[in-house]
């Protein structure tokens, strides 16, 4: 049994209660999503960029602002969920490794793929992603930048920011903290491919440590946006 998951006071079960609210808020749409695109497609696509845009902000911003009206309100403060004065210089060149990480650990998710492939044929492990996403214009690109940001911002902000400090907090051991937002983080992208899904996992403990030793979100989020714009750049109409 994990410890720390006992008897509780009332101000750590309404910690716990923010926990499940969060999750409930973040990781069950997102999965949902995935598990809906996985099986049928992505229909949001027939409906044009500017819709996709405007339901992926949407969906942002409910749990971005629900997660800072807890953090807001809680006595760890803005710094207990690294959420500190930016650095400009440090955050940029850890955030460049932090891509580089991502490359790393794609690249090597790939490969895995293929070997798997290669002696069982079970395929590599990674969807088609081009019907499941609109063709944005290179007019749509400050849009797409925006939409990424954002993204950037509440994913961060929800499974690192929060829910990884919440945790450390909360259990004694402090592995879960590290594994649990990592894995509900990789499960939501599922509809990607399993291959993906586990670089996801991987990257996002990676994420995790830089903030914990940095004690800074904003490497995370500057990755994370900038990740998404040069993953999104491939759909461009040319």
């Amino acid at each position: 049994m994990i410890e720390g998951l006992g008897q509780e006071s009332p101000s750590r079960r309404l910690q716990w209660l923010e926990i499940w609210v969060v999750i409930s808020l973040t990781v069950a749409p997102y999965l949902f999503r995935a598990i809906f695109r996985g099986l049928i497609g992505n229909r949001e696509v027939l409906l044009g960029f500017e819709f996709w845009a405007a339901q992926h902000v949407l969906s942002s911003a409910g749990p971005i602002l629900a997660t800072l009206y807890i953090i807001l309100r809680s006595k760890e403060g803005l710094a207990g969920f690294s959420l500190v004065p930016p650095r400009f210089g440090r955050d940029l060149l850890l955030a460049i490794a932090l891509l580089a990480g991502l490359y790393l650990c794609s690249t090597m998710g790939l490969a895995v793929g293929h070997i798997l492939n290669y002696v069982f044929h079970t395929g590599t492990g990674a969807a088609d992603l081009r019907p499941m996403f609109p063709r944005p214009s290179w007019a749509d690109l400050p849009t797409l930048i925006v939409m990424s940001a954002i993204n950037g911002v509440g994913e961060e902000l929800t499974m690192r920011g929060f829910l990884v400090n919440r945790l450390r907090g909360l259990l004694s051991q402090k592995w879960v903290a590290y594994v649990v937002p990592n894995v509900l983080f990789g499960s939501y992208h599922l509809y990607q491919g399993v291959t993906p899904a586990i670089s996801y996992t991987v990257w996002g403990m990676l994420v995790t440590i830089v903030m914990l030793e940095s004690k800074s979100l904003w490497p995370a989020v500057l990755s994370h946006a900038a990740a998404d714009v040069f993953g999104l750049l491939q759909f461009l109409k040319v």
